[in-house]
């Protein structure tokens, strides 16, 4: 059935593809993906990954010791994630339990709509 030369299918395919994006990016965008996403930069040593998912601070000083954090997590690997979101909505801390049961905390704020790691909550 065309509609406007435009067929119902047409229309239902474009609407699942959108549907798909969105909540792909709903997912990407959240405290625990963007700490997620932090570390794998850390282990691969990856410096412009790392710039993505920080404040521009947080990436200069992280650069520094790159080397240092990815002999951390390769002796003590990461066993889950826990995160915690403020009532704002723009600061959140996500706690990294380690295979030994160490813990840190990582703060992150969103800027712009986006969630960053951040050495110090803005």
């Amino acid at each position: 059935m065309k509609r406007n030369g435009v067929s119902i299918l047409s229309l239902l395919a474009i609407s699942l593809i959108i549907g798909a994006f969105c909540v792909s990016c709903s997912k990407t965008n959240k405290p625990t993906a963007t700490v997620k996403a932090f570390y794998e930069a850390i282990e691969k040593g990856d410096t412009a990954a790392l710039g993505k998912v920080t404040t521009q601070e947080t990436a200069v000083l992280m650069s520094a010791f790159i080397s240092m954090a990815q002999a951390s997590l390769a002796s003590n690997p990461i066993k889950s994630y826990t995160e915690q979101i403020a009532d704002d909505g723009n600061t959140a801390v996500v706690t990294v339990t380690f295979q030994d049961e160490s813990t840190s905390d990582i703060d992150v704020v969103k800027i712009d709509g986006k969630w960053l790691v951040s050495t110090n909550k803005n």
